[in-house]
């Protein structure tokens, strides 16, 4: 299910990533391929066994910019991009 963002409006994501070199590099590359500017940007210990860190993400999306999809897999919820 997508939500279309109908309104120049601010968004939040939350993701958790693994702790390697690169992770949130790859995370945030997302926001840059669809030139979306982050707002603010804040990390906490996981609180999900699998992952080690939380990513709070804020960010400013304008009209009919992209389609904002909730994902879960059995996992902590994350965040995913459609065009």
């Amino acid at each position: 299910m997508g939500v279309v963002i109908s309104a120049n409006c601010n968004q939040m994501a939350i993701f958790s990533i693994k702790d390697r070199v690169g992770a949130l590099d790859a995370a945030l590359q997302v926001f840059k391929d669809h030139g979306v500017s982050l707002t603010r940007i804040e990390s906490r210990p996981s609180t999900t066994p699998d992952y080690d860190y939380d990513f709070y993400v804020d960010f400013k999306v304008r009209a009919g910019g992209f389609r904002w999809r909730r994902r879960t897999g059995g996992r902590a919820a994350a965040g995913g991009w459609a065009t």
